[in-house]
Order: structure tokens, then C-alpha cells, then sequence
């Protein structure tokens, strides 16, 4: 490996079981060597069977966040650019509209009573409904 970080990514599940399979000093010395491996790629040299099948078993997911590591640094796809926001009022591509408005409302309210006309009561076109006090009638 030609990249070299300053952090490995470790799971529980690994210690467990080296746990199970080793004693204490083969599971120090088992740890070491998984975090080796992740930082400067340098692959052990194991005589006992148990610490080469967890070292085998934890190689792959070390590649792989690895190669996370990898294709975070070259950034992701690009920004997009955001969109001049119109509200829907004005013209979107910018072309001056020539033609003016020649519309005026000069339209005057001449409309006046008549005089045997009878007056509205207060409140608009219809009296108000009375207002009930009664609760009975809702449903139970």
C-alpha cells in the first residue's frame, strides 16, 4: 500500500474473537499487527494458524475503508449551481419585454341608492343567526 493514514478502523467483533481463539499476549500482538497492516500496509508473518485466519478475516474490511479513505479524498461530485429563483413573476431568460400595457381602468362608480330602497341591517345583507346557549345538542 503507497498511502499511509494516522487512523485504522478497528471492529469489536475482531477482539472477540481473538479473544476466544488466543491468549492475552497472541491478542495484543495480533491487534498491533491489524493496525500495522491498516497504516503502512506491512503484512505479518504469523506461525500460528488462529492469528492468520483473524488476520485473513480482517483484511478485506481493512482494504475497503482503505479505499473509502481513498475516494473521500478526491472530493465527490461537483456543486451544482443554484438556480436564479423568479417566484414565477418575471421573465426567466432575461429578454426585455417591448410591448407596454395599454390598459387603464378609468372606470368610475357612479352607482347611486335609490331612494325607496329599504336599509340593510347591521353586519351585512342578512340578519344574524341566533346563537344557541344549549349544549344538549350534541351526540353523546
Amino acid at each position: 500500500m503507497a498511502n499511509t493514514f494516522n487512523s485504522v478502523v478497528l471492529y469489536g467483533s475482531w477482539l472477540e474473537i481473538a479473544r476466544r481463539n488466543l491468549p492475552e499476549d497472541k491478542v495484543a500482538e495480533l491487534m498491533v499487527q491489524l493496525m500495522e497492516y491498516g497504516l503502512y500496509g506491512k503484512i505479518p508473518q504469523n506461525d500460528n494458524l488462529a492469528m492468520n485466519l483473524i488476520f485473513e478475516m480482517a483484511k478485506p474490511n481493512i482494504d475497503s475503508n482503505i479505499q473509502k479513505k481513498i475516494s473521500g479524498t478526491k472530493g465527490g461530485r461537483p456543486r451544482k449551481q443554484p438556480k436564479e429563483k423568479t417566484y414565477g413573476l418575471s421573465n426567466v431568460n432575461g429578454n426585455g419585454n417591448a410591448n407596454v400595457n395599454g390598459n387603464v381602468n378609468d372606470n368610475a362608480n357612479d352607482n347611486v341608492p335609490a331612494a325607496d330602497a329599504t336599509p340593510r341591517p347591521e353586519g351585512g345583507a342578512c340578519a344574524p343567526l341566533p346563537v344557541s346557549t344549549d349544549d344538549n345538542w350534541r351526540m353523546a
